[in-house]
């Protein structure tokens, strides 16, 4: 564990980060790589002869052990830049929560970290159902389900294309529905942040606005403060 910590603290420093690969720099790009894979004691594993290491069994020799341990603790190493990599995907709108991700980096598995920023994901949801914006909570429709984002009042559309080519959405009684126009909403929560939700469907026959979760959190949001 402290081999891995150590290796994390490394990676972290401005002078071993890999420049962005452009196709131009690929001997600078392939030497650094090389460097920080030697230094991580992982390099080896590039080999084209490296030998398997067979399964245990009581007449193992003490070297073979040995090879065996190294092995299993080499492989700690790049599961600790998996978590890395999840968290620098993050979205901008998660910078501060990715900030206090960094400086637990060190002690999560994959799996917890997947349980924190599912936790985080499911506060985030319940922010938004209770935006200000829906000051009469029984205006929303939030469905895990759901695709796409559909409202009924054309006057909350920050910007408004008519629909003319007929589109038509499926309802969850399996009723369709003409989509009027697209564009974009703007929801304030109650923290103060505006969210915008994007190719958002008009549709005035719906009795509530739907908002998809799915979508929530992707490419077609924008958070702002």
């Amino acid at each position: 564990m402290e081999g891995e910590k150590m290796a994390y603290k490394m990676m972290n420093q401005d002078f071993v980060k890999l420049d962005k690969f452009d196709d131009l720099n690929f001997i600078h790009w392939q030497d650094k790589m090389k460097f920080i894979l030697i230094a991580l004691k992982i390099f080896y594993v590039l080999d084209p002869n490296l030998q398997l290491i067979p399964d245990p069994t009581p007449q193992d020799t003490e070297q073979l052990k040995q090879q065996r341990i190294k092995r299993e603790e080499d492989e700690l190493i790049p599961k600790l830049f998996q978590v890395g990599a999840i968290i620098a995907k993050l979205s901008p709108s998660w910078n501060n929560y990715r900030k206090k991700l960094m400086h637990m980096a060190q002690e999560l598995t994959l799996e917890q970290i997947g349980t924190h920023l599912r936790i985080e994901e499911e506060s985030r949801i319940h922010e938004v159902h209770m935006a200000n914006a829906a000051k009469n909570s029984s205006e929303w429709w939030y469905d895990s389900g759901a695709t796409i984002y559909v409202w009924n009042n054309k006057m909350l559309f920050k910007e408004y294309v008519e629909a003319g080519n007929g589109l038509e959405v499926l309802m969850g009684n399996h009723n369709t529905v003409k989509v009027l126009g697209t564009g974009k909403v703007e929801l304030i929560l109650s923290s103060g942040k505006k969210l915008v939700l994007t190719n958002v469907y008009y549709v005035p026959d719906i009795k509530k606005n739907l908002v998809s979760a799915s979508l929530l959190f992707k490419n077609s949001v924008k958070s702002y403060p």
